[in-house]
């Protein structure tokens, strides 16, 4: 076993060729130090840090434009942040820690603010951690690299995208950012209970499945209450789905996601991984009255 490195004992891996600036190692280094369960660095003095070192970046002289400009520095936190927080586990501490340090940036008073020059630039004079610009930039881009259907080696990819699903369930359980469940859960969850592509030489269940169950785990009163009130009524049906109706959600199609993941347990395919977070979907699904008014 390699010794773990006492400056990143999560042996977290940056995954990029590209040799660190000096701007992302000091990002790197301060999470590195800040996320492991043991530190000592507290949110809120992490986010100060973070903070006080983009004042300072802001004013360096760059030969481009007179100086780096806030927004630069954003788009490598980022894209830094949403590449470590694959690598952590979304059941474990370091991953509340990583969710803990965007509410205390989100907290601190407004000394930093976004600069893009010229007309009709949208986000100038926003401050800095307040706007979701580079945010949901980055985290964008992160998402859609980390779906594994195409990826190997497949353990560590799957790894991964549990942990992308998870960091977006709690996004929303934290009532961080609607975006993860709008745009990505409800589409995890219908990619990995309603359609099946039988054209694949192995079943993709043991991908798709544990990921959607985390949304149930996490999640569930919200994505019950969506399919209460019949919520996004322009998410089409999957392949499997034949209730009415056929759009948006309901307690119909709530009860069918659940009859699917006790079916898909029984898959011949399943892992006992798959069929342990098909277990703990439907548990929490059953704290909910299944009666379709």
């Amino acid at each position: 076993m390699a010794a773990v490195d006492a400056s990143n004992p999560l042996n977290l891996d940056l995954g990029d060729p590209h040799e660190l600036c000096e701007t992302e190692e000091v990002i790197f280094s301060l999470l590195t130090r800040y996320l492991p369960e043991t530190s000592s660095i507290t949110p809120n003095e992490a986010a100060e840090q973070v903070n006080a070192f983009v004042l300072e970046v802001s004013q360096r002289p760059s030969p481009l434009e007179g100086k780096q400009e806030v927004s630069n520095f954003l788009l490598m936190f980022w894209e830094l942040m949403f590449r470590l927080a694959q690598q952590l586990d979304y059941r474990h501490e370091p991953m509340q820690r990583f969710i803990a340090l965007i509410k205390a940036l989100r907290n601190l008073p407004e000394t930093a603010f976004i600069e893009q020059p010229g007309p009709g630039a949208p986000y100038d004079g926003q401050p800095a951690w307040r706007s979701k610009c580079y945010y949901t930039m980055m985290l964008t881009e992160r998402w859609h690299p980390e779906n594994p259907e195409y990826k190997s080696p497949e353990d560590l990819w799957d790894f991964r995208w549990r942990n992308m699903n998870g960091l977006l369930a709690h996004f929303t359980h934290h009532n961080l950012d609607t975006y993860g469940y709008e745009k990505n859960g409800i589409s995890v969850i219908i990619r990995a209970l309603e359609e099946y592509r039988r054209k694949k030489p192995v079943s993709p269940i043991n991908r798709r499945v544990p990921a959607a169950a985390i949304w149930f785990v996490l999640c569930s009163s919200i994505i019950y209450s969506a399919c209460q009130r019949q919520g996004f009524p322009n998410i089409g049906p999957g392949k499997f789905w034949k209730g009415e109706p056929q759009q948006g959600l309901s307690i119909a199609r709530w009860n069918f996601w659940k009859k699917r993941f006790g079916e898909l347990e029984g898959h011949p395919d399943a892992t006992e991984l798959t069929k342990e977070a098909c277990r703990a979907a439907i548990e929490e699904m059953d704290k909910y009255p299944s009666d379709v008014e």
